[in-house]
């Protein structure tokens, strides 16, 4: 675990993808390339999800500006 969230390589998710997607369909997972994160796994419902808390907060702050 990096920071709370479940890791796994890249090596790990291209050998077993299936199981790895059913992972991340409960929570979110750090794919490392290089001893790096670089990408996130995470279900459709959980990227909805924050996407519109994005747009949430990028109208408050163009009303704010205004």
């Amino acid at each position: 675990m990096r920071n709370g969230l479940p890791v796994a390589s890249l090596e790990a998710v291209s050998a077993d993808l299936d199981a790895h997607c059913e992972q991340a369909v409960r929570h979110p997972l750090a794919i490392e390339r290089n001893g790096h994160a670089f990408v996130m796994m995470m279900s459709a419902s959980e990227y909805e999800r924050l996407a519109a808390l994005d747009h949430l907060a990028l109208q408050r702050v163009d009303h704010a500006r205004h």
